[in-house]
């Protein structure tokens, strides 16, 4: 994280004074997730700050991100009215201008808000949307199928354990954490509660 934080403030110092405003995006996208991670609060306006620079720049794919992370790190750190607010105005966004990769994203994030918000009729629906769509990437359906393979540990559907196999096997031989580090922990939590009942 360090090393991220580092490099990221160095490219933001070159960037400003020549008013690169597509890699000043990026290096404040990469410093306020990594802030965000080490538990630094001033991640937000980072995050904030680069949406505002994309939006002024008309720089579409990068608005995307930018939306996606707010949204994805609010859901991560629970602020799920910071991360209602992300993820409508984001989807809006995106199915606009048919940013479908990006949307994706934002709809698995909005499936894992509804589920921990104990909405999971919503959850699962914005799940399996996802798996549905034959744009779907790897990096979508990771999250999909661990929300809807949490969903179903959850009611007790056997089915459980077929949705966090193939989230897993998606994962691939790198398994980052960033991926799978959920994933890791609702299959040991599903073994847990098979084992009580």
């Amino acid at each position: 994280m360090e090393s991220a934080i580092g490099w990221a403030q160095r490219a933001i110092e070159i960037a400003e004074p020549c008013a690169a405003n597509a890699i000043l995006g990026e290096a404040l996208g990469t410093l306020g997730v990594t802030r965000l991670i080490a538990g630094d609060l001033s991640g937000w306006a980072d995050l904030e700050r680069c949406l505002r620079i994309a939006l002024g720049g008309a720089l579409q794919e990068q608005v995307a991100r930018a939306y996606n992370n707010l949204s994805a790190m609010a859901v991560s750190c629970r602020q799920y009215d910071k991360a209602s607010h992300w993820l409508s105005e984001g989807l809006a966004y995106c199915e606009k201008r048919d940013l479908d990769a990006t949307r994706l994203y934002m709809l698995s994030y909005r499936a894992r808000k509804n589920f921990e918000q104990g909405d999971w009729p919503a959850a699962s629906e914005d799940a399996e949307a996802v798996l549905r769509h034959p744009l779907a990437t790897p990096i979508t359906r990771i999250p999909a199928l661990r929300t809807l393979g949490h969903i179903r540990i959850r009611r007790g559907d056997p089915q459980a354990e077929a949705a966090l196999e193939e989230a897993w096997a998606i994962g691939g031989t790198a398994q980052e954490l960033q991926r799978v580090g959920t994933l890791a922990a609702i299959r040991a939590g599903g073994r847990v509660a098979r084992r009580r009942s």
